[in-house]
């Protein structure tokens, strides 16, 4: 299935998106190609702007960002998004079958940072708490553990025993909202799913997006500077 003929429109190159608008809350950044907003085609996007407050709450915006090619999931309308026309990367002809994406839920800070998560937790990760907190760097949580697993040391063997169980059966039963949890003590707040093509590509979404979001603190910083 084409994703869009080349011949009847372009992409939508994402400018720039207003702050604490739907939008800006969705976590693009400035370069990123559209190619579907929902039912709409970038096309119909860039020639009736208006259309941006009818993509649905849970449809799809196909996004490609420097060779990476993802599926964010909307939460809303669209409105806040200044889009221009772009030229589509000759390596983009075909949309993947529903399979091959691989699903995630990302969470967002207030300055588009991204923060991806897995859809489900292997099981197998539970037996190993640190190692799965440290993997998706949640760092309260793995200090946490770590003062519980001193402190089960130093009361002895049995104590240190049932402290490591706890921890386990925590990782196993609670899955994906101990993470999500986590990750909002730190910052982030959940706000829906990404479908990527690659596992690989996960660390470098969310690199761009950091890097973004440190300039965006630093326009924040010195603009309160200047006033």
């Amino acid at each position: 299935m084409a994703i869009f003929d080349p011949e009847k429109g372009p992409a939508a190159r994402v400018e720039s998106t207003d702050r604490f608008t739907p939008a800006g809350k969705i976590g693009l950044i400035p370069g990123d190609l559209i190619f579907q907003f929902g039912k709409y085609s970038a096309g119909e996007i860039l020639s009736m702007p208006y259309l941006l407050r009818e993509v649905g709450r849970e449809d799809w915006l196909l996004v490609y960002r420097r060779g990476i090619l993802m599926k964010l999931i909307t939460g809303g309308n669209m409105e806040g998004c200044h889009c221009v026309p772009a030229s589509v990367p000759e390596d983009i002809k075909v949309l993947p079958d529903e399979n091959a994406w691989i699903q995630y839920e990302y969470n967002l800070d207030a300055n588009c940072g991204i923060f991806i998560l897995p859809h489900l937790v292997n099981p197998a990760w539970a037996l190993m708490p640190l190692l799965l907190f440290a993997r998706y760097r949640l760092w309260n949580l793995f200090v946490a553990v770590i003062m519980l697993y001193i402190l089960g040391f130093v009361l002895g063997p049995f104590v240190l025993a049932l402290t490591y169980l706890t921890t386990v059966i925590l990782c196993a039963f609670g899955g994906i909202a101990l993470l999500r949890d986590a990750a909002y003590k730190q910052g982030y707040i959940y706000f829906g799913k990404i479908g990527v093509l690659n596992d690989a590509d996960v660390d470098r979404i969310e690199l761009m997006a950091t890097r973004y979001s440190d300039a965006m603190k630093e326009q924040s910083n010195l603009e309160a500077e200047m006033m």
